[in-house]
C-alpha cells in the first residue's frame, strides 16, 4: 500500500467529532441510543486535586513554586557533592523533607475535605424511575445517568442538569432558585416542553432529544425534541433545569437527564481547585530572591579573595589533581560558603508560616461574631493558603444587589496605612450579636440536658460611677435638704477630665457620670449610691422631690 493510499485510509477511519448530543429514554429498544447513552459520564462528581498516584509528583510540583523551596533542595543535593560538601549530607537532608511534609500534610488535609464533600454530595438522594418496578424509588445522585427520569419535590436540589417535562403547576411552570450558581435569590420561571400530556407518565415517552454539546454557557441551551410521530419540538433553556438550584414554589415536577456529573454546566463552570497564592506567599519570593542575591555577592567575594590569596602563596595548601589552581579551589570554596551560609534564609520559615496559619484557621472557624443564628452554622475556610488575605481590600465595588434578597453589608472598622477608622454604632452591634449568640448556644444546652454556667458583669456599677440625678433623687429621700443636694449635683455634673503625658496635656473632656478623683467627697457619695439607705421625712423641713 503506497503512502497515499495509508493517508486516505486513516482519514476515512477517523472517528467523525460528535456535533450534536442525542438522549433517549434509558429504557429505549433501539441498542444503539442505549450504547450511546452508556458512553456518557455518570453523575458522580470528584473536585479533589489529587489521587494515590498523581498526589506524590503533583504536590512536590506545586511546592516548587515557592522559591524558597527551589533553594532548600537545592542547597541539600548541592551537599552530596564530596568536594564541596560542608555537613554530613544525610543529615543536610533531614530538614528539607521537614519543610515540605509539613506542607504536604496540610494539602492532604485539605483535598480530604473536599473528598467528604463529593462524598456527602454524591450519596444525596432523589427519586428516580425504575422501569422494572414502574415506581419511584431513592437513588444516590451517583448512580444517575443520562436519560433517566427524575422526579423532584419542593424545596429538593436539582441532582443534574434535566429536561422539565412535567411540572404539578396547571400552567406547566416551575420556579428555581439559582443562588448556589449565581448567587440570585431572585426565583426564576421554567416551563414545561411543549406538545407534551398534562399528566405524563415515563412509559409512554418515546421522544429523542438532540440538543448541543454540553458547555458551560447557563443561559444557553439549544435543541430539539423529535417524537415517535416525527414532529419536532424547539427546546430552549427555559426548558432546562441546571444542577446545584432549588426547586421553589412547586409542590411537584419530573424532568429527564440531559447532563449528567462533570458534563452539566455548573461542573464545566467550575475550573476545578487551583493552587492559590497569598500576597505574604508572592512577597516572601522577592525577599528570597533578594536573600539570595546577596548570598552570591558574600560567597563570590569570599571565592575571589580565596583565590588571590591562594594564587600569592609559595606552597599553596589546596591542590586538585595534584596541580595547583588557585581558579578552580576558588570555585569549589564558592560553593562550599554557599553551604555554610545557608542560614541566611531560614529553613524554617514556611513551617512557620503554615503553623500560623492553621492557628488563624482555628480562630476563624471558633469566632462567635461569625455564627450564623438562623441557619445554626459556623464558617467554613475552604482555602486553606490565603487566610492572611482575608479583609485586604483594595476595591469595593457596589450596586444595588440584595435590596429585595436582603444581603446585609454591615460596616464595622477598617484600617488604612495602620490608621483605625471605627464606627461606633455598627461596633457596639458586635457585643449584642455575641450576647444573643452566647444566649442561643446557652439555651440549646439547656434543651439536650447540659449545665450551663453564665457570669453577667454589669459594669454600669463599676467604681466611681455615679448617677447624679438618681443619687439627688435618694439623697432627697433620705431627707437631705435641696439646696445641698442641688450642690451635690452640680459638683458631679461638671467634672472635666484631661490626661498628661509627660509635657503633653490632652483636650478636656466633659465627664457626667464619674466623681472627681482625690475628692474626700468621692468615697462617701459613691456609697451612698451603691448602698440602700432607709427612707424617712424630716420633720423640720418641707418634703421636696427633686426631678
Amino acid at each position: 500500500m503506497s503512502s497515499l493510499e495509508q493517508i486516505s485510509c486513516r482519514h476515512t477511519t477517523k472517528k467523525p467529532l460528535r456535533k450534536k448530543w442525542t438522549v433517549a429514554a434509558s429504557c429505549t429498544e433501539d441498542e444503539e441510543l442505549k450504547q450511546l447513552l452508556k458512553l456518557y459520564k455518570s453523575n458522580k462528581i470528584r473536585t479533589t486535586k489529587y489521587s494515590l498516584l498523581s498526589f506524590l509528583p503533583k504536590n512536590i510540583f506545586e511546592q516548587l513554586h515557592r522559591f524558597a523551596n527551589v533553594y532548600f533542595i537545592f542547597l541539600a543535593v548541592l551537599n552530596f557533592v564530596p568536594v564541596v560538601e560542608a555537613f554530613q549530607p544525610d543529615i543536610a537532608l533531614v530538614p528539607v523533607i521537614l519543610v515540605l511534609s509539613v506542607t504536604a500534610i496540610k494539602d492532604v488535609w485539605e483535598d480530604y475535605r473536599r473528598f467528604k464533600s463529593d462524598h456527602l454530595i454524591n450519596g444525596l438522594f432523589c427519586l428516580w424511575w425504575v422501569f422494572t418496578q414502574k415506581n419511584y424509588i431513592d437513588q444516590c445522585w451517583k448512580n444517575v445517568r443520562v436519560g433517566d427520569f427524575v422526579r423532584l419535590s419542593c424545596n429538593e436540589i436539582i441532582p443534574a442538569d434535566m429536561l422539565l417535562l412535567y411540572s404539578s403547576d396547571p400552567h406547566g411552570v416551575c420556579y428555581i432558585e439559582t443562588a448556589n450558581l449565581d448567587g440570585e435569590t431572585n426565583l426564576k420561571q421554567r416551563q414545561v416542553v411543549s406538545d407534551l400530556p398534562l399528566q405524563f407518565i415515563p412509559e409512554s415517552f418515546h421522544s429523542r432529544i438532540e440538543c448541543e454539546n454540553p458547555n458551560n454557557d447557563l443561559s444557553r441551551f439549544r435543541g430539539y425534541m423529535e417524537h415517535s410521530n416525527g414532529v419536532r419540538v424547539g427546546l430552549h433553556s427555559n426548558n432546562l433545569l441546571l444542577r446545584s438550584c432549588t426547586i421553589r414554589n412547586t409542590e411537584t415536577v419530573i424532568g429527564i437527564v440531559v447532563y449528567a456529573g462533570h458534563e452539566t454546566k455548573a461542573m464545566m463552570n467550575n475550573s476545578g481547585p487551583r493552587y492559590k497564592r497569598s500576597k505574604l506567599e508572592k512577597h516572601l519570593n522577592t525577599d528570597i530572591l533578594w536573600c539570595v542575591v546577596l548570598l552570591v555577592i558574600m560567597c563570590l567575594t569570599s571565592a575571589v579573595g580565596h583565590g588571590l590569596w591562594l594564587s600569592k602563596l609559595e606552597d599553596p595548601i589546596f591542590q586538585v589533581d595534584g596541580e595547583t589552581s588557585p581558579a578552580l579551589a576558588g570555585f569549589y570554596i564558592f560553593w562550599t560558603i554557599v553551604i555554610v551560609l545557608q542560614v541566611l534564609i531560614p529553613i524554617s520559615l514556611y513551617v512557620s508560616i503554615e503553623i500560623v496559619k492553621l492557628g488563624q484557621i482555628y480562630f476563624i472557624h471558633n469566632d462567635l461574631s461569625l455564627y450564623n443564628e438562623e441557619l445554626d452554622s459556623r464558617i467554613q475556610c475552604r482555602a486553606l493558603n490565603i487566610t492572611e488575605d482575608l479583609g485586604q481590600i483594595q476595591y469595593l465595588f457596589s450596586d444595588k444587589t440584595g435590596t429585595l434578597t436582603e444581603n446585609k453589608m454591615v460596616f464595622r472598622r477598617c484600617s488604612i496605612y495602620g490608621v483605625e477608622y471605627p464606627h461606633e454604632e455598627n461596633a457596639n452591634r458586635l457585643t449584642e450579636d455575641v450576647i444573643a449568640i452566647a444566649l442561643h448556644m446557652t439555651s440549646s444546652h439547656l434543651e439536650q440536658g447540659h449545665n450551663a454556667r453564665l457570669l453577667f458583669v454589669d459594669f454600669s456599677c463599676a467604681i466611681n460611677t455615679i448617677l447624679p440625678a438618681r443619687l439627688t433623687v435618694k439623697l432627697l429621700d433620705i431627707g437631705l435638704l435641696l439646696t445641698p443636694c442641688c450642690w451635690i449635683r452640680d459638683f458631679l455634673s461638671h467634672c472635666v477630665q484631661r490626661v498628661r503625658v509627660v509635657a503633653h496635656l490632652s483636650t478636656p473632656l466633659s465627664n457626667t457620670t464619674d466623681s472627681p478623683q482625690g475628692c474626700v467627697l468621692s468615697p462617701v457619695l459613691f456609697t451612698l449610691t451603691m448602698f440602700p439607705l432607709p427612707r424617712y421625712r424630716c420633720s423640720c423641713h418641707c418634703w421636696c422631690r427633686f426631678q
